[in-house]
């Protein structure tokens, strides 16, 4: 488990050990910061759609005055797109 490579290149003494699980904890750190970062920015491509079809429902709900059953379903139609 400490070893760099294929268990090729084994830690020779303890502050190669300490390096070594330094490294493997700084690299999933930033790997996990990576992942986040990049959802974020693919959850944000399509805001603009989203807020519009939320203003739209908006308008529909106040505009009809509708009952309850009728903003679920159309939120869930937004949800959905």
């Amino acid at each position: 488990m400490l070893c760099i490579g294929y268990g090729r290149y084994p830690p020779q003494c303890v502050s190669d050990v300490w390096l070594t699980i330094i490294s493997m904890l700084t690299g999933a750190t930033f790997y996990a910061l990576f992942v986040g970062q990049s959802t974020t920015l693919i959850q944000t491509f399509d805001t603009s759609r989203r807020m519009y079809a939320e203003k739209v429902l908006y308008t529909t709900l106040w505009r009809n005055k509708t009952s309850t059953f009728f903003y679920i379903v159309t939120k869930v139609k937004i949800l959905t797109l």
